[in-house]
């Protein structure tokens, strides 16, 4: 590292000098130094989380843009829903940038029997798109999946048994909802 004092050449710059040296000025001295080197460490859970969040708006932002650029009749929609002064980009956006949410399962119908009913709550801020359901045996083999059908609610979604399980206890649970941005959500539970 070089320093000056007062010297008229290099007095008030700053910045980098290509990709070898870097200028600054402390008090009346200039210092010439080489380019510090970031460390290379493994990022904290904070950070990481932090970048999840960073990337998570950066998609949400791309498909707001897409949808307005490239699907009239779904900003339409958008703009039917918005409120107040919340334009349709916002809710395009806000659709993108948050997941279904899944609760209130109820499985005690199910009893392995075909045609047994499992119900699920699939909520969204905009709209879910589908909502899957798959069961596994104790030993982890797939049984049977299958598309829910939305009740007249629009929030409760049920899934009709198509095979015998004799082995219920022990019984995997899959549930996986969509939205319209394909955000998904999966919710798994023991039977």
């Amino acid at each position: 590292m070089a320093k000056t004092n007062r010297n008229f050449l290099t007095f008030n710059y700053v910045g980098k000098v290509g990709k070898q040296y870097s200028l600054r000025n402390r008090g009346d001295q200039s210092i010439i130094a080489s380019l510090p080197k970031k460390a290379r460490r493994p990022l904290s859970a904070q950070e990481l989380s932090q970048q999840a969040v960073k990337d998570n708006f950066q998609r949400a932002v791309l498909y707001a843009k897409s949808v307005r650029a490239n699907n009239p009749d779904l900003m339409a929609q958008y703009e039917a829903v918005r409120k107040g002064t919340q334009s349709a980009f916002n809710v395009a956006f806000l659709d993108a940038y948050k997941g279904p949410k899944l609760r209130d399962l109820r499985t005690d119908e199910y009893e392995g029997a075909p045609g047994n009913p499992i119900k699920v709550e699939a909520l969204d801020n905009f709209r879910v798109k589908s909502v899957k359901f798959t069961l596994f045996s104790p030993d982890g083999t797939r049984l049977e999946e299958g598309e829910g059908t939305q009740a007249e609610s629009g929030f409760q979604w049920t899934y009709t048994a198509q095979v015998a399980n004799p082995a219920v206890t022990g019984t995997k649970l899959r549930i996986t909802a969509k939205d319209i941005p394909d955000n998904m959500t999966v919710l798994e539970v023991l039977l």
